[in-house]
């Protein structure tokens, strides 16, 4: 899958001045009775993302306007490529300085800190719906990954993406949540 993905990239040229590494590989599948996808299984997928991430960044960069990586391939089980999209960045430079990240306990105590950037139910977004509509979130997926606030920062935060279920006031259903919660300790 990565070998294909490297391949693709080659082709269009895209990176050629830009130095880059793939990241991890996420298995999709269509959201049962909605739209959309999400994630599940290699067994189960029908499609593989790949993440693109600038060469100095092991981990996702996330946009508060948009949850999925800003940079990806998507490929089918065949190998052929079924959607490819890039944000280019400048060479990014790591600070060099070392921050003390939350630990689990200060995460647990600081959830009320995290910031909602996305719910989705079946088929539609839900993020500008109110939030004191929402009755509870459990999150089940806790990742490290960065913060970038828009197209053109030069600095990205390190931020845990939180996701998990959420259900709303007056209603049964499920929804999936993504937030972001700060990650360096204070």
């Amino acid at each position: 899958i990565l070998a294909i993905a490297n391949n693709f990239l080659a082709k269009t040229g895209v990176y050629d001045d830009l130095p880059y590494h793939l990241g991890t590989i996420k298995y999709l599948q269509k959201i049962p009775n909605g739209e959309g996808l999400q994630a599940t299984s290699k067994q189960k997928a029908i499609l593989y993302q790949i993440g693109i991430l600038p060469e100095t960044t092991d981990y996702e960069i996330v946009s508060t306007s948009f949850v999925e990586p800003l940079s990806f391939i998507q490929l089918r089980q065949d190998g052929s490529v079924y959607m490819f999209q890039s944000v280019l960045f400048p060479k990014l430079q790591n600070s060099g300085t070392r921050y003390k990240l939350k630990s689990y306990d200060d995460i647990k105590n600081s959830l009320d800190e995290a910031v909602l950037i996305e719910l989705r139910g079946n088929a539609e977004l839900l993020t500008d719906m109110p939030t004191n509509l929402i009755n509870s979130i459990n999150i089940n997926n806790i990742e490290i990954a960065y913060l970038i606030e828009t197209n053109n920062s030069t600095i990205y935060q390190p931020i845990y993406k939180l996701t998990g279920e959420a259900t709303l006031n007056n209603s049964q259903d499920k929804y999936f949540a993504t937030l972001y919660l700060q990650a360096i300790s204070k």
